[in-house]
């Protein structure tokens, strides 16, 4: 049966080769309809046999697989005829699941049947057909990648080398060459092709993938190999023809890898045109981006050019090629030779759009990179490319002279951007005469405002100055002298007469300006002032003077601060002699040489200000401190508060010598006044003139003066600790001189701020022990409550004054001293129980009173401290003699016996802390040097003491130094 089906097989074959031949003479549709009709009749017939058998040949299955694939392949191309014909808007309505159904049913059969093969012989020897017709049939629905898993399949089901494994590698390959994995296509073609019975027409075109794939990974000589041989074999009917692709392919190999001589003796072997071949070749590499390689194609095309016509086109490839790798000088050199074509009309009209458009666009982009920030700072760079630039707008003039005018000016502008102020005249020159000769007005005015524009610029020599500058100058005034390009030529003749030290026609210029520009005060008192220094460098007075009294007469109208300026210029020439003579050391001559200045009628005030200063410091280092002291105060009178911050310094110095000199009143007097003219001013010594200030009127006990002073400076921004602190000075004055109401006033004053506590205690002490000495007790508590209050308040106790600590201690203890007297007034009486609730109670309260008076010690205070031992020693010692002295009354003697021994109990530990207290508080006086009233009393129990007298008297003085 099986040899029968065969025989059967055969002649079906046979009739749709007939049939697909008849399609060349129909239609497509037709042609798939006949052979849909010729699978039909062999799908019945393997039908057939499967049925008989079972479906128990394996051979029989895949036949019927391959007949339903081919089927559904068939009736898919009809469906995709039909649905074509409708318009686009109904297509996108159309269901294409249903649409497409029947070719589907096809396809899903062909499938199961597949998969029934290799579910039902899983050992069937032609599993690698099956897994083939199933990639294939993927293939041809887009499903790549069960396609590739397929072919994969079909090349690992066989262990031979067959047609069917043979092609499923390289249509495996093929899919993995697609997809750019070159690694994994390289080893499949290298397997496939091994078997040269295998291979069929289309070895060449795999072969060219393989080629590709050798190249892309890198092995070039394999690539350019097999390349080779393909090209070969191109030759033969027996294989598919690729030896165009392969032409370019190869030469491309060749001049990527820098074998351009090989593609050129490629090209020579097969007889092919060098130079156009080579020219494509470049195309290609240039769209690659592969820049370089196709200026190597290129530059040796240039060597096998067989016509000019392929000369221009390989230099109009090059100019691309230059343009995009930004290769301008090798640009320009190409453009030249372009240019000698177009010269001899042997460009075609796209050539010479090219050139036109290559040349202008490099030229603006160069032009461009000259005018921009890029290449400020590396000036080679940047002539390199002016120069390049220049270049083309050369060119440009050539290529279209109607316009050399214009592109000769751009060349000028290239120059002037760059700085090459000298290439630049030269430029500007010729694009000047070129206008000239062609009458054009407008870049006539350009290139002469262009030229003087370069030679006032920097780094122009002294040469192109001298050839151009005066003339170019003096022909634009002539032909224009009221514009605002007139206004700074004038400036720069001016400038160029000066520099030259020509003062007369400076002089002449500066008149003609005004004539010109009579309201341009500015730059007429510019040119002014340069003739002004140029008079005063040479000791020229008189001419100062002339120029001075006609800007008085309003000859020329100035600004305020230029007049000053004259003025200042003529100080400078009257104070000359005067600074001779001071350089010599002579003062007294200075001296009277300053005098004279100041009596002068003419001297201005700032020459008086000058003047007095000057007086002031010679009188100051000649040790005349009443002269000094009056000339320091007509200086500050004449000078405003930043000239007197300027002289600060030497004004303090006058001050503190004046001090120093007993003239307390004068030293005050200037501290003051400055403070008060550099109030407002930022200065450092603001603090300074008024610490002294203040200091040395209290000193000189002129609480009203510094008063006002220190009143008179919350208005200069000066540190409110340096205010505080003066303001305690004057506290500090008031309590001196027992001024108790004005020390009470600025203590309230001064409570504002709790950083001021510290310092308050002390001087409110004061007031407080003078109440106490009026007999106003009342008021004197109000103030102890204060103090208490304010030493409450105060976080840092270290900052309050040893005498403040020692107030509030005395404070503290003269409040249990009525507590300690409660203590004492206790007295121990019988019978038993009353004795021992009265001795309860009195214990009681010494516990208390050692409390509290412990409590005092931790102020700080060493007097408080002693004095708090001491009243330790003494309520301790009380409560000794009450319980020693205490005889019970109406007992008998063994009675008392006994209640002594028993008491006795009690008083040794008493007298031990009586030990314990004097032992301390001696420790205490000894490494604390605590001089105390109270040390007597610890010391020598309130015995003699020993008193120091002093030999000589002492010498008091007070704040200001008096005895």
């Amino acid at each position: 049966m099986v040899m029968l089906f065969r025989t059967y097989l055969r002649k079906i074959i046979l009739l749709m080769v007939i049939c697909s031949s008849l399609g060349v003479y129909g239609n497509d549709n037709a042609r798939r309809s006949e052979l849909v009709k010729v699978i039909d009749l062999e799908l019945r017939e393997v039908t057939r046999l499967n049925k008989q058998s079972r479906t128990s040949d394996p051979d029989l299955l895949l036949r019927m697989a391959e007949l339903l694939l081919e089927k559904a392949r068939l009736v898919k191309e009809l469906e995709n005829s039909r649905f074509m014909q409708y318009d686009a808007e109904k297509r996108q309505k159309i269901d294409k699941k249903k649409f497409f159904k029947q070719s589907n049913s096809y396809f899903v059969q062909a499938q199961k049947t597949c998969h029934l093969i290799l579910k039902k012989f899983p050992r069937f020897k032609g599993k690698a057909d099956v897994y083939y017709i199933m990639a294939y049939n993927a293939k041809e629905f887009q499903q790549d990648k069960k396609a590739q898993a397929y072919f994969s399949k079909s090349v690992k089901s066989t262990g031979k080398t067959t047609f069917t494994s043979t092609r499923s590698k390289v249509a495996l390959a093929e899919i993995y060459f697609n997809q750019g994995q070159y690694k994994q296509a390289i080893p499949l073609y290298e397997n496939a092709f091994r078997n040269k019975k295998f291979r069929d027409k289309w070895y060449t075109k795999d072969s060219v993938n393989l080629a590709w794939s050798y190249y892309r990974v890198g092995k070039t000589k394999s690539a350019i190999r097999l390349m080779r041989e393909a090209y070969k074999l191109s030759k033969s009917p027996n294989y598919v023809d690729m030896s165009f692709s392969i032409e370019r392919d190869l030469a491309y190999f060749y001049t990527d890898s820098g074998r351009v001589n090989e593609a050129v003796q490629f090209y020579k072997s097969i007889g092919k045109n060098i130079a156009s071949n080579l020219l494509k070749v470049s195309t290609y590499l240039m769209n690659r981006g592969k820049y370089s390689p196709a200026e190597k194609t290129l530059k040796q095309a240039l060597n096998y050019k067989v016509s000019e016509q392929e000369d221009i086109e390989i230099n109009i490839k090059l100019l691309s090629l230059y343009e995009r790798f930004g290769k301008y000088h090798n640009h320009q050199k190409v453009a030249k030779t372009l240019l000698k074509y177009h010269e001899q009309k042997k460009l075609n009209p796209e050539q010479v759009k090219v050139l036109e458009y290559q040349l202008k666009r490099i030229s603006g982009i160069v032009q461009k990179q000259v005018s921009g920030k890029q290449y400020k700072s590396q000036k080679k760079t940047l002539y390199s490319k002016a120069r390049l630039a220049v270049g083309y707008f050369a060119l440009l003039s050539q290529f279209d002279p109607l316009n050399a005018h214009k592109y000769t000016f751009l060349g000028a502008e290239t120059y002037f951007a760059a700085g090459m102020n000298n290439s630049a005249v030269e430029e500007y020159a010729n694009s000047l005469q070129r206008a000239q000769d062609i009458k054009n007005a407008k870049y006539i005015k350009l290139s002469n405002e262009g030229m003087m524009a370069a030679l006032g610029g920097k780094n122009i020599s002294k040469k192109s100055k001298d050839k151009y500058v005066e003339i170019a100058y003096l022909n634009s005034l002539r032909a224009d002298n009221k514009s605002k390009q007139a206004d700074k030529v004038y400036q720069r003749l001016f400038g160029l007469y000066f520099d030259r030290g020509d003062i007369p026609n400076c002089e002449k210029t500066l008149l003609s300006y005004k004539n010109s520009f009579p309201r341009n005060y500015s730059t007429q008192e510019a040119m002014l002032a340069r003739i002004l220094d140029h008079h005063k460098k040479k000791g020229d007075l008189e001419s100062i003077k002339t120029w001075v009294a006609r800007i008085n007469s309003g000859d020329f109208k100035v600004t305020p601060k230029f007049a000053k300026k004259t003025k200042i210029i003529m100080l400078s020439l009257q104070f000359d002699n005067v600074e001779k003579a001071t350089s010599k050391g002579d003062k007294k001559k200075a001296l009277a040489l300053y005098v004279a200045i100041y009596k002068d009628p003419t001297t201005t005030d700032s020459g008086r200000e000058n003047a007095s200063y000057n007086i002031a410091t010679l009188f100051h280092e000649l040790g005349d401190t009443y002269r000094s002291f009056a000339w320091s105060k007509r200086a500050l009178s004449h000078m405003n508060s930043k000239n007197v911050k300027r002289f600060q310094g030497s004004f303090l110095k006058i001050s503190n010598d004046l001090f120093e000199h007993q003239k307390t009143k004068e030293s005050v007097e200037l501290y003051a006044t400055v403070l008060d003219k550099i109030c407002l001013e930022r200065s450092s010594n603001k603090a300074t003139f008024l610490k002294n200030a203040v200091n040395v009127a209290l000193a000189d006990g002129d609480a009203k003066t510094a008063r006002a002073v220190l009143n008179n400076s919350y208005r200069c921004r000066i540190s409110s600790s340096v205010l505080d602190e003066l303001e305690l000075e004057m506290l500090r004055f008031e309590v001196e001189n027992n001024n108790w109401s004005d020390a009470l006033a600025q203590i309230r004053k001064l409570s504002k701020s709790t950083r001021i506590y510290p310092d308050l205690i002390y001087p409110l002490s004061k007031v407080r022990n003078a109440y106490i000495a009026a007999g106003r007790v009342s008021n004197a508590r109000e103030l102890e409550r204060e103090i208490l209050s304010y030493y409450s308040k105060i976080r840092n106790k270290r900052k309050i004054e040893i005498e403040g600590l020692d107030e509030v201690a005395l404070i503290r203890i003269q409040l249990l001293e009525s507590r300690i007297q409660s203590y004492k007034s206790i007295e121990l009486a019988f019978p038993d129980s009353k004795f021992n609730s009265l001795l309860q109670r009195k214990f009681k309260l010494l516990d208390g009173l050692t409390t509290d008076l412990i409590n005092v010690m931790s102020v700080g205070s060493g007097k408080g401290m002693i004095k708090s031992y001491d009243h330790l020693v003494d309520v301790y010692k009380h409560m000794i003699h009450s319980i020693d002295s205490f005889v019970p009354p109406g007992k008998s003697p063994e009675y008392v016996s006994t209640f002594k021994k028993s008491m006795n109990n009690i008083l040794l530990p008493l007298r031990k802390k009586v030990d314990d207290f004097k032992r301390e508080a001696i420790a205490k006086i000894n490494k604390d040097n605590i001089l105390s009233d109270d040390n007597k009393n610890i010391i020598f129990e309130g015995k003699f003491s020993p008193e120091f007298i002093l030999g000589n008297n002492g010498v008091l003085m007070d704040r200001g130094g008096s005895r």
